[in-house]
């Protein structure tokens, strides 16, 4: 139970940076450029984050999907979300995809969180 409590947890932070680093970045790049680092910069870090969001996600939520669908539903919008915003090269849309996605997989791993300290 406590592995899959720092789980949750993981996915609610790899959420929230995916959605700082969506917001943040473009702000940043526009003002002070040169504070940004290459690396967060570039297009692939939002494909490694999400590429670590899925793994984490279906461990935290494993066992959950007959107790509770709809968390696994919210989380799997979410990351489904997320997954779509990588693909998308036009700066408003991806934003929007990004922050939705991330706000729908931390709503689903604090909902599990939640759900978990009940029982």
């Amino acid at each position: 139970m406590v592995p899959r409590t720092y789980a949750d947890g993981a996915a609610i932070g790899v959420s929230m940076l995916c959605m700082a680093h969506c917001l943040a970045v473009p702000a940043l790049l526009a003002v002070a450029p040169w504070f940004v680092p290459g690396f967060l910069a570039d297009e692939r870090f939002h494909a490694i984050a999400v590429a670590f969001a899925f793994p984490v996600s279906v461990f935290a939520l494993a066992g959950t999907l007959q107790a509770r669908p709809l968390i696994v539903v919210l989380a799997a919008a979410g990351l489904t979300l997320l997954l779509i915003a990588t693909f998308v090269h036009e700066e408003a849309l991806e934003i929007g995809l990004t922050v939705t996605g991330a706000a729908l997989v931390a709503l689903a791993h604090l909902r599990n969180l939640m759900v978990r300290s009940t029982h």
